[in-house]
C-alpha cells in the first residue's frame, strides 16, 4: 500500500511539472479516480529524436516513448504512449508531426509495425486524462493499442533496432536519443506469461 502511494504521489508530481525524468521511477501505478482504473506506466520515457534543421541549427524534435497498462478490473489493455515536443518554438506555425501523429510506424529490428492511435475520448482507453505531462515544447501526443508480443519485442530491442516513422510518406523517422530501457524491460516483465 505504501509503494502504490508513493508512486502515485511520484505520478501526481509529474502531472504537476514538480520533477524531472531522472527523479522518476522505471515504472508507476496509479488509480483514475474518475474512471477507475489502475494504470501502470513506464515512468522515465525512452526518448526518441530526429533533425529539424530547417527550422533553425542544430533544431530537434523529440518523441517520448512510454508504455501503459490499464487495467479495468482485470480486463487489461496495453498501449504506447507517443508525446512529440522541440525545442525550436513555431509561433503558431502549424506543424508536421502534430498533423500526422494519427499513425505512426515502428521499426523493430527488421519488423514494422503500423499502429493507429486511439481517437481522444474513445472509451476503449478508459481514462479520464492523459497520463502523461505536457512538455515545454509540446506539439502533439496520442496513444496506440499494442499486444503483449509487441511489448516484448520493444523491450528486447537493441538502440539501434529501435525508430518510429511518422507521416503519410514516411518522412520522419526518429531514432533513439536518450534510451532508457530499464522501464521498457520492466514493463514487458510483469506481463502475463504466453500460453503454450
Amino acid at each position: 500500500m505504501q509503494r502504490l502511494l508513493a508512486t502515485f504521489l511520484c505520478l501526481a508530481a509529474v502531472l504537476t511539472g514538480c520533477v524531472t525524468a531522472e527523479d522518476l521511477p522505471p515504472l508507476m501505478t496509479a488509480l483514475d479516480q474518475q474512471s477507475g482504473v489502475t494504470v501502470e506506466a513506464t515512468g522515465i520515457p525512452y526518448v526518441l529524436a530526429h533533425e529539424a534543421a530547417a527550422l533553425a541549427a542544430n533544431a530537434r524534435d523529440y518523441l517520448d516513448l512510454r508504455l501503459l497498462d490499464v487495467d479495468r478490473m482485470g480486463k487489461r489493455s496495453y498501449y504506447l504512449s507517443l508525446v512529440v515536443f522541440s525545442t525550436v518554438a513555431r509561433h503558431g506555425e502549424s506543424s508536421p508531426t502534430a498533423a500526422a501523429i494519427g499513425k505512426v510506424r515502428v521499426r523493430i529490428g527488421s519488423q514494422v509495425v503500423e499502429l493507429e492511435a486511439v481517437r481522444e475520448g474513445e472509451e476503449a482507453y478508459g481514462l479520464s486524462a492523459r497520463v502523461f505531462p505536457r512538455r515545454i515544447g509540446y506539439l502533439a501526443a496520442a496513444e496506440y493499442p499494442v499486444t503483449p508480443a509487441f511489448v516484448r519485442a520493444l523491450a528486447a530491442a537493441g538502440e539501434h533496432d529501435l525508430a518510429v516513422e511518422v507521416g503519410p510518406d514516411t518522412d520522419l523517422v526518429y531514432e533513439p536519443w536518450e534510451p532508457a530501457t530499464e522501464g521498457l524491460k520492466g514493463f514487458a516483465e510483469r506481463l502475463p506469461r504466453p500460453a503454450r
